[in-house]
């Protein structure tokens, strides 16, 4: 027994001693890496956790606490290198919490890109990967004051705007998958920086990227990528303003919602059917008068409200499969389960078959609650 002990011993000590220790005090903590590609090198930007202390806490919340570091290298791991010659420590990007890639890039194709952080042991599976309506590096180098450092402040935004149902969410892994298998079509958050109205740096949504076969062929603004959602992902959380001359302006919030895509396939064609089903509350009601909103107001909103569910996701759908022959609705699973056989016949020829085919949309809303609180006269 004391032998097999010994052994035990001795082999876990041999483990551990293969294993070089590194102090995160001796490695640059990495928060948000943006990737950009210009005649034929990588210019990767890095913002690092950079604390700054008063003397009696750590750090100062109310301080930007980063700095940001741009090198240039002829592939990721060479500029890697060289932000660790020019900082003095090794980047660590256990910690990292975004990748972006600039649109050109993005365009020019993002395997490579994804290949290597994908291969990387420090790399969470899950880091949000965004592109930029511009350079990666204006969003990574954007000094907004908020959070802790300005990533957190990034990540914020595009949480809340995963919530509201105008962005997508985008993830490392989620699009290596989605690249590596058939149809090869996958989406991505599309961020742009500018100013706030204070004039202070900032980040915000501007829809989703669509990216076919690696590379990025179109955007979806941030209706249509609502109107996606709808289609993709049921979102849960999205608010919808509508009005007419009758009812007025209205606000409602659409906190349930459900899809349902059937498929019918007749003489060689698939047809599809979406019903989608939403449930919501009257967040406020702007109209002439005093009047109580009457059983017909009441459908005449539900009905506004159901049209404008449809507009977004036709305009979405139309972009998708008849602009671009791209299928992230995953209309081929709907297909390969009625039919593996046709599926099978007919998915190399999937992206051409998709500008015709039929696909029809019915959209119902619920109004559960309509609330009568917020309700202003103009």
């Amino acid at each position: 027994m004391r032998r097999w002990m010994a052994v035990v011993l001795l082999f876990a000590v041999l483990l551990c001693g293969c294993m070089q220790s590194v102090e995160l005090k001796e490695r640059g903590i990495v928060q948000a890496i943006g990737v950009d590609y210009d005649d034929g090198f990588y210019t990767v930007t890095l913002q690092i956790f950079n604390p700054q202390s008063t003397g009696q806490t750590s750090f100062d919340a109310s301080k930007l606490n980063n700095k940001v570091i741009q090198v240039q290298g002829s592939s990721i791991s060479d500029a890697l290198r060289r932000a660790t010659l020019q900082n003095g420590r090794k980047m660590f990007l256990g910690n990292n919490k975004i990748i972006v890639i600039g649109r050109e890039t993005a365009e020019g194709g993002i395997s490579r890109v994804l290949d290597y952080f994908d291969s990387d042991h420090e790399t969470r599976p899950g880091t949000v990967v965004l592109v930029a309506d511009g350079r990666a590096d204006e969003i990574v180098s954007a000094q907004i004051n908020q959070g802790i450092v300005p990533a957190n402040a990034i990540e914020m935004v595009v949480d809340q705007s995963l919530e509201d149902g105008s962005a997508v969410k985008s993830t490392l892994m989620q699009m290596s998958r989605a690249l590596e298998s058939d149809p090869k079509a996958a989406y991505a958050t599309y961020v742009k920086a500018g100013k706030d109205y204070s004039g202070e740096d900032a980040v915000a949504i501007e829809g989703t990227a669509l990216f076919l076969n690696d590379r990025m062929v179109d955007t979806f603004d941030t209706e249509e990528t609502r109107g996606f959602l709808f289609l993709k992902e049921s979102p849960q959380n999205t608010i919808l303003v509508v009005e007419n001359d009758q009812v007025g302006r209205v606000s409602a919030n659409i906190n349930k919602s459900k899809r349902k895509i059937q498929c019918n396939i007749e003489n060689g064609i698939p047809r599809f059917t979406v019903e989608i089903q939403a449930w919501g509350t009257l967040e406020e009601l702007v109209q002439e008068g005093e009047e109580a909103l009457s059983q017909q107001g009441e459908a005449d909103i539900e009905n506004l409200l159901a049209r404008k569910i449809l507009e977004d996701t036709q305009r979405a759908m139309m972009k998708a499969l008849r602009e671009n022959k791209m299928d992230i609705f995953d209309l081929y699973q709907v297909v390969d389960r009625k039919d593996h056989t046709f599926w099978e016949e007919n998915k190399e020829n999937w992206g051409e078959m998709l500008t015709t085919v039929p696909v029809d949309i019915e959209v119902s809303v619920h109004i559960q609650r309509i609330g009568t609180d917020n309700k202003e006269k103009k």
